[in-house]
């Protein structure tokens, strides 16, 4: 097992220790992000990670306590101004920005007040476009670049504004149900639990990441930028991982999550008939997924789904 695949291995687990999500998918991107944080040198874009809900209590701050605990550098924020966003964001280390209640930032009552914030959020998405500002040494003005770049994750109720959402990887809470239960977030206990796995997550710096990744095309443009450097370190960390994040990615940012429900199917039965297994012959996973019971692929157009028609399915991802 890579060091990276043990990193968002223990991630996933400290996460769901903690937290309820709504599916499987949630925390893969969330791990996925937070090896990115620390990783961010290394990309050219960093997806806002956007936690929303529809309603209180929901998990949405209990996630970001527990990213506080894992990202590098974090600096946790309630309505900043402007210039604390971008002076703080600007600092080195990079910071890692945390950012709850933003429904009080992005309501329709105050979205207006907060224009310059939102720009500031959506410039730091990508590399190279700097906060500009002008300073007087004397009579002589002088121009401040403030570098915004870098992870950022934002947790509110409601829809965040679209120009932030099309840069974002989409966490979508739920109020956790009766029977689901999780350990109590205790921010000492849960800290000492946290500790060896930043630790190994600091570790990853030098690690050789893949590039050129295969994107799904379900994604459009702006989300196949924000999912692009969390494919790379999916596929760096080798298994079953490549899998799990371009499943979480269309279940997550597909365009048309609908249409797209047979193949989200085969990629889940395909992790299964892996189970860790590094490879696999096609004939053996064939014949695994003609007897899955309650599945297509043993009729599939009339007749058990060939490797031709596997090897079709798969393309988008």
């Amino acid at each position: 097992m890579t060091d990276v695949a043990i990193a968002l291995d223990r991630t996933v687990e400290f996460l769901r220790r903690y937290v309820v999500f709504p599916s499987e998918h949630e925390p893969v991107a969330v791990a996925l992000w937070v090896v990115q944080s620390h990783l961010v040198e290394r990309f050219e874009t960093s997806p806002i990670l956007a936690v929303t809900s529809a309603e209180k209590r929901s998990g949405k701050t209990l996630l970001l306590d527990s990213l506080e605990l894992l990202v590098p550098n974090p600096f946790r924020a309630i309505i900043p101004s402007e210039a604390v966003t971008y002076t703080v964001l600007s600092q080195r280390p990079r910071r890692t920005m945390l950012l709850d209640e933003a429904d009080a930032i992005f309501g329709p009552r105050t979205a207006e007040r907060y224009e310059g914030l939102r720009a500031i959020l959506n410039a730091g998405n990508r590399r190279g476009t700097p906060v500009l500002r002008v300073k007087l040494e004397g009579r002589r003005r002088e121009i401040d670049e403030f570098d915004v770049f870098g992870p950022k994750a934002i947790a509110g109720i409601g829809k965040l504004p679209d120009t932030v959402t099309d840069r974002a990887i989409p966490i979508r809470m739920k109020r956790r149900a009766r029977g689901e239960t999780v350990e109590r977030f205790r921010r000492r206990t849960a800290e000492q639990v946290a500790i060896p796995i930043r630790e190994w997550l600091e570790s990853l710096t030098n690690v050789t990441l893949v590039t050129d990744v295969p994107v799904p095309e379900a994604l459009h443009d702006r989300a196949a930028d924000g999912w692009e450097p969390l494919l790379s370190i999916a596929d760096s960390a080798g298994g079953d991982w490549s899998a799990r994040a371009r499943l979480a990615a269309v279940a997550l940012s597909a365009e048309d999550a609908v249409d797209l429900s047979i193949g989200i199917r085969l990629l889940a039965d395909i992790r299964d008939a892996f189970d860790g297994l590094a490879h696999l012959p096609t004939a053996d996973l064939l014949s695994y997924l003609h007897d899955l019971e309650d599945a297509p692929w043993s009729e599939w157009y009339g007749k058990p789904l060939s490797a031709r028609g596997l090897a079709k399915l798969l393309e988008p991802y």
